[in-house]
């Protein structure tokens, strides 16, 4: 891995992400795996075992906010429409969690965890709960163990194709990471399994937003416009705005449920399916590369 690349980092307690951050590997970074992740002076000299008592007691306290509030109640509810719709309610389903970053050194990916794991527990019942981002630290991953998560121990970025009905938790995550996953998962065997809990695809389009590739003007070359997995599947998708009625407010803002009901996905023409777009190269979309 080289000494110094992009990334997109997480401010403890900070909002939704505006942009790529640079992220310089310095004497208290570490490596395992897929995982890199810096650590603050005070941190770096405690104990593993204090770290992971003190996060937990943190996470335990964020879910007992989350437990009984209304934005809680009111994201089951919208769940359990959509799979009740698709007569999976009560079936296995599974959870994946992408870009939540440091629980250790974030509230608010503290208070997303939370989410994802009452989720799990009280609509999604007997599925696997799955994590990954590569600024999970130590704790991060030990605590997410004894909570019963599966870490998934490569850099997918995004891309896990499924076949059966699986929930992508991902607020604030990238427009490359959804991108990815929808791109994984652009056939009719796979799409009406894909649910996802993140910014609204919707507002993409009210604010005209194009993927636009890097081009020198300087050269005169103009620069090149061309549609993303999230434009075109906007004539597909179902969403529903999730009510931002949660304290702090920047913790779960500006999200929608999306979702591709089953009839829709097997009425779309071959021509769709056969021009999936193509994420194109050397555009930052904000991703972490696997590599």
């Amino acid at each position: 891995m080289a000494s110094e690349w992009k990334t997109v980092v997480r401010r403890a307690g900070g909002g939704r992400r505006s942009g790529p951050n640079t992220y310089i590997k310095n004497a208290n970074t570490r490596s395992n795996g897929p995982f890199a992740y810096q650590l603050s002076a005070a941190k770096s000299v405690r104990s593993i075992e204090d770290r992971v008592l003190t996060l937990k007691t943190d996470l335990n306290r964020r879910m007992e906010e989350l437990q009984d509030s209304k934005f809680s109640r009111k994201m089951a509810a919208i769940l359990s429409r959509a799979f009740e719709t698709e007569s999976i309610l009560g079936s296995p389903i599974d959870v994946v969690c992408y870009g939540l970053g440091s629980y250790e050194n974030s509230t608010n990916a503290q208070y997303q965890l939370a989410c994802a794991l009452l989720l799990h527990k009280e609509v999604c019942q007997s599925g696997s709960l799955m994590v990954f981002d590569p600024m999970l630290t130590e704790a991060d991953i030990q605590v997410s163990q004894d909570l019963g998560c599966t870490i998934i121990e490569s850099n997918e970025e995004g891309k896990r194709c499924v076949h059966r009905p699986t929930l992508f938790f991902m607020p604030h995550c990238s427009k490359g990471l959804y991108h990815n996953t929808l791109y994984a998962n652009w056939s009719t065997d796979s799409l009406h399994n894909v649910y996802i809990v993140g910014n609204s695809f919707s507002s993409y389009s009210d604010r005209g937003w194009q993927l636009r590739a890097s081009y020198d003007i300087r050269h005169g070359v103009k620069h090149h416009f061309e549609v993303t997995c999230i434009e075109k599947v906007l004539e597909l998708v179902s969403e529903e705005s999730i009510e931002n009625c949660f304290t702090p407010e920047t913790v779960f803002n500006d999200l929608s449920l999306h979702h591709f009901p089953s009839a829709k996905v097997k009425a779309m023409p071959m021509e769709f399916w056969s021009n999936r777009p193509e994420l194109l190269p050397g555009v930052d979309m904000e991703l972490i590369p696997s590599s």
